[in-house]
């Protein structure tokens, strides 16, 4: 298979091609080998995550019709529902304090296994996007390539089994910005209707799939005056296509917003008053709205965006958060493997020039760049998932030819790199393994201090709670007094996996001067800890380490290099 052209030669049908592509159907089939057994694997050895419970609680409110009994919800309900959909599905309903995992028919365990399980499911369609979009620019060793890359990528391996949307947006974004870019090379009515509704499918899922509609933008620009000119089209012949332009434009106006307004279940709805509004809410907060639910999730996710939230990066503590910061975290959380591969692809262009089919990727990948660098809220390399599906096909890249290797091989490979770019996957899915089931507290080479540099999502998120149980059976000591200050919400977690065997610190609770320590990293530096209460625990070796992330500090035992841990105010 040679390199595909510029233009797009001719192809049958979707519903007649892809039944016969025996490659893709193969690539998927491995790929649910692999993300469904470690996806259980990794819910089976977890507890719920920070954000489960709202997440879920939301979900089932939105499916059951009761999103007024929902929690407040800063993203649109759809990708809510999605996760929700097996527990859902399963009888569960909001208990009285609002849980939807603890007071139900079936246990905690069995309800995270089935999220797990669904949400492996719904991550094959983004394998199957970049398996098709890297074969049609690069080849179909690239596209092998790509997808072997994603399916082991740590950062997906982490966020696949949880209960929370990043996952899910990212898969939406790279749909809807894919349709979108084959609309453009062949317009069609039908492409028009799809691509539409997708876009409107991945808005619908979380605020920052909004990247997808900025490609779409981007690419209006690139098709319709970028490359006319660019091919000298005149003026006169330019203006007899303004007419179908716009006539498309209207049409897509009118499928997003009836898609987006179907989406929401057909909601009609009082949006509730922002505290912080970015214009005067009075004039429209006592009425009933078209998708009302939306609109509330729209204001109260770009008015968060606004106040920002809490962030810590090495050492200092911001609201509004930095502008290099996913940058510079992606050299934590990305693989050195695929760190490796992507500066390759970019060394390629030097022996295979860029082709304009190639800007389906680059510009969604600048755009989305952009865009989620300028945000205020940085907390978690999770939120940068809908732009690093774009960087994943783009690093299957590293393996085209030259314009004389192509020729000879039907790949359009490089044999030499081809052998390189495999031993990369292999070299990712093993890296990968050293932290499982632990994906969530990945860093791609060991740092024992990474907690004192990056913070929240990166390095903890509430997980450990069956850990700290199988810890607690090897090794407590009968009569000591265990403490466990723990990053994650409420006390049912707590509760159902450790019982009365360990006393919860609150947040304004003085530290323990005794007995066994069991803290989340994410405490130690200061950000979520009044008075930076934990912070002398950064210059102490913790006596263990539980789930790649929960620091233990043995309080009773003294001597040399154990200094006074604090001093209580």
């Amino acid at each position: 298979m040679q390199l595909a052209d510029d233009g797009e030669n001719f192809q049958p049908p979707w519903w007649q091609r892809y039944p016969r592509d025996w490659q893709l159907w193969l690539v998927l089939a491995l790929a649910l080998l692999i993300v469904l057994p470690r996806s259980l694997l990794v819910a089976r050895a977890h507890s719920e995550c920070y954000d489960d419970q709202p997440q879920l609680a939301i979900g089932v409110c939105f499916l059951s019709g009761r999103m007024d009994q929902a929690p407040k919800i800063n993203d649109p309900p759809l990708g809510h529902g999605l996760l929700a959909l097996p527990l859902w599905l399963a009888g569960c309903r909001p208990a009285a304090d609002g849980s939807v995992l603890y007071g139900q028919t079936l246990s905690s365990e069995t309800l995270l296994m089935g999220v797990a399980g669904w949400k492996s499911l719904l991550f094959l369609p983004l394998v199957a996007v970049v398996f098709i979009w890297a074969r049609r620019l690069w080849g179909t060793g690239a596209a092998w390539v790509s997808a072997g890359l994603l399916v082991f990528e740590p950062n997906f391996a982490a966020h696949v089994p949880i209960a929370a949307i990043d996952s899910l947006a990212a898969t939406a974004t790279a749909i809807a910005v894919f349709l979108a870019w084959r609309y453009f090379e062949r317009p069609t009515l039908t492409r028009l209707i799809v691509g539409t509704v997708a876009l409107a499918v991945a808005l619908n899922i979380k605020h920052n799939a909004a990247v997808a509609a900025f490609a779409v933008v981007g690419f209006a620009i690139l098709w319709w005056v970028i490359k006319p000119s660019r091919d000298g089209e005149s003026w006169p012949t330019w203006r007899l296509r303004l007419r179908p332009i716009l006539t498309a434009t209207l049409i897509s106006l009118v499928v997003f917003f009836v898609a987006m307004w179907a989406l929401t279940g057909f909601d009609i709805s009082q949006p509730i008053r922002p505290t912080q509004a970015i214009f005067d809410p009075q004039s429209w907060s006592a009425r009933r709205w078209i998708g009302g639910t939306y609109l509330r999730s729209f204001v109260l996710g770009y008015n968060h965006n606004l106040r920002g939230h809490p962030a810590y990066f090495f050492g200092e503590t911001r609201m509004l958060g930095w502008w290099y910061y996913y940058p510079l975290l992606a050299t934590y959380k990305v693989p050195l493997g695929i760190l490796a591969m992507l500066a390759l692809a970019a060394i390629s262009y030097i022996r295979r020039p860029m082709r304009f089919a190639e800007w389906g990727v680059l510009l969604p990948l600048a755009i989305g760049s952009a865009f989620i660098m300028t945000a205020n809220i940085n907390i978690g390399f999770r939120h940068f998932l809908p732009v690093y599906a774009f960087l994943i096909p783009l690093s299957g890249r590293a393996v085209v030819a030259g314009r004389a290797g192509a020729a000879r091989r039907m790949t359009g490979c490089s044999p030499r790199m081809m052998a390189l770019a495999t031993c990369v996957v292999g070299v990712v899915a093993v890296d990968g393994l050293r932290y499982h089931p632990d994906y969530l507290c990945y860093l791609n080479y060991p740092r024992p201090l990474a907690h004192l540099q990056i913070s929240d999502s990166n390095i903890d998120w509430g997980q450990s709670l069956p850990q700290i149980r199988a810890f607690l059976d090897r090794n407590a000591k009968p009569g000591q007094a265990v403490w466990l200050r723990y990053f994650g919400r409420g006390t049912r977690g707590v509760e159902h996996y450790l019982g009365g065997r360990v006393c919860l610190l609150a947040p304004t609770d003085p530290p323990p001067t005794s007995g066994l320590l069991i803290i989340s990293p994410v405490l130690i530096p200061g950000n979520y800890s009044p008075d930076n209460r934990y912070a002398a625990l950064g210059k102490i070796t913790p006596d263990a380490v539980i789930g790649h992330s929960m620091r233990v500090y043995d309080l009773d035992r003294a001597g040399p290099g154990r200094p006074v841990l604090w001093v209580t105010k």
